[in-house]
């Protein structure tokens, strides 16, 4: 029991220590933004971390407004081409 107890605690510290690092390399939060999220990881371990892995995962995957780029040369929608 005691091993197994020793496995989920090292398990779950891996899993911390991986979603602390993605908030640290994430160039979307501030510095203040990541100690909470950090914080937050270590406190609440399962819940945290799985919090915020999926905030990150969720603006990895979603493509920003910055990102999507609109032909130059278009009229924007009711004003008409100049």
């Amino acid at each position: 029991m005691t091993n197994a107890l020793i496995i989920a605690a090292l398990i779950l510290a891996c899993v911390n220590a991986l979603v602390t690092v993605l908030v640290w390399r994430s160039s979307l939060y501030k510095r203040s933004h990541k100690i909470n999220q950090t914080i937050l990881i270590w406190l609440l371990p399962i819940l945290g971390s799985v919090l915020c892995a999926s905030v990150i995962w969720e603006t990895i995957r979603t493509p920003g407004r910055s990102q999507q780029r609109t032909n130059p040369g278009s009229s924007i929608p009711g004003i008409g081409s100049f």
